[in-house]
C-alpha cells in the first residue's frame, strides 16, 4: 500500500508564507601553510589546553556566537583526520568539512591558498551545496573562527543578537580587528564574499597573466 504524503497545514495556508529563520553558518580556515615545527599532523591539531585543540577551540567559538552549523575549510588528505577528531558536531552544531584542492598551474595564491582564499572558497562551496535543497536554508551570514586566534570566548554568547544581525561583526583587540591581519573572528554575508571573491579570482588572473 503506497504511504501518502501529508503536507503541513502551514504549507496549505497561502496566506501564511514561509519565514525564513537567520542562520549562522561557522567557517574554519585550516588548509594554509604548514609550521615548521615538524609535527605529522596539521598545526590546527596542536593541543592550546588539555584534551583542547586548536580547531576544536575554534569550532567552540562557532558555537558560543551562535552559529547554526560549522564548516571546516581543509586539504583533502586532513578530511578523515579532521572528522575522526571533532566528529559529526560540536554540542548539537552540525559539523561538516570541505576539501579544497590545490591546482598545480595556478599561481602560488591557490597552489598555497591564504585565510583569504579558504574563506571566500568556503563560502561560495556552502552556498553552492544548500541551493539545491532549499533557499530557506542558505545561511545569512557566515562567522569566520581561526584555529590560531586565541582568546577568551565566553563572552561571545553575550553578543549573539549582534552577531547575527545584518551589520558586520569585528572581534577587537587594542582597536584592531581582522581587517589589521589579526586572526580575530567576524562575519560577512554572501554578498561582500562573493565581491571579494571576484576580485580575488581578478587578481589571480591579473598575476598570471
Amino acid at each position: 500500500m503506497r504511504r501518502q504524503f501529508r503536507t503541513p497545514a502551514a504549507l496549505l495556508d497561502s496566506n501564511k508564507p514561509l519565514e525564513r529563520t537567520p542562520h549562522l553558518a561557522g567557517v574554519i580556515p585550516i588548509a594554509v601553510n604548514k609550521s615548521d615545527f615538524g609535527f605529522p599532523w596539521d598545526d590546527c591539531l596542536m593541543p592550546v589546553d588539555r584534551n583542547l585543540t586548536a580547531l576544536e577551540r575554534a569550532a567552540m567559538q562557532c558555537v558560543y556566537a551562535g552559529c547554526n552549523t560549522i564548516w571546516i575549510i581543509a586539504w583533502p588528505d586532513m578530511q578523515l583526520l579532521v572528522k575522526k577528531r571533532i566528529g559529526n558536531s560540536v554540542m548539537g552544531i552540525p559539523v561538516y568539512v570541505l576539501s579544497i584542492k590545490k591546482h598545480s598551474k595556478r599561481s602560488t595564491f591557490t597552489e598555497k591558498p591564504s585565510y583569504i582564499y579558504n574563506i571566500l572558497f568556503g563560502i561560495k562551496t556552502i552556498r553552492k551545496l544548500i541551493k539545491p535543497i532549499s533557499v530557506l536554508l542558505q545561511p545569512s551570514r557566515f562567522f569566520v573562527s581561526f584555529p590560531f586566534g586565541i582568546y577568551p570566548i565566553g563572552p561571545l554568547k553575550n553578543y549573539r543578537s549582534q552577531i547575527t544581525q545584518n551589520e558586520s561583526f569585528y572581534i577587537g583587540y587594542n582597536g584592531k580587528t581582522a581587517a589589521d591581519n589579526l586572526l580575530l573572528g567576524f562575519t560577512i554575508d554572501h554578498i561582500d564574499a562573493a565581491k571579494a571573491f571576484a576580485l580575488f579570482q581578478y587578481k589571480i588572473y591579473d598575476y598570471e597573466n
